[in-house]
């Protein structure tokens, strides 16, 4: 992003004839949006896979309660 940033500068209007100076300007802010939004999600899933390890643990504790109390009725 840094680096991306100071190219735009570099390319700037008082550097450069051209729009290359905004389009990177336009680049860097559309890049450091996206990225930002992914890190997001994998965070949003991180937790949720997290949770879904938590409901798995007490599902196979409360079964294997069950199990156990069926095995000991009969004997």
């Amino acid at each position: 992003m840094d680096e991306t940033r100071s190219a735009s500068r570099d390319f700037g209007s008082g550097n450069w004839d051209g729009g290359l100076g905004g389009a990177l300007s336009n680049l860097a802010e559309t890049w450091s949006a996206q990225v930002s939004a992914l890190a997001d999600k994998c965070n949003s899933l991180a937790g949720q896979c997290g949770a879904s390890g938590v409901l798995y643990l007490r599902t196979e504790s409360a079964n294997t309660q069950t199990m156990n109390s069926l095995a000991s009725d009969f004997g």
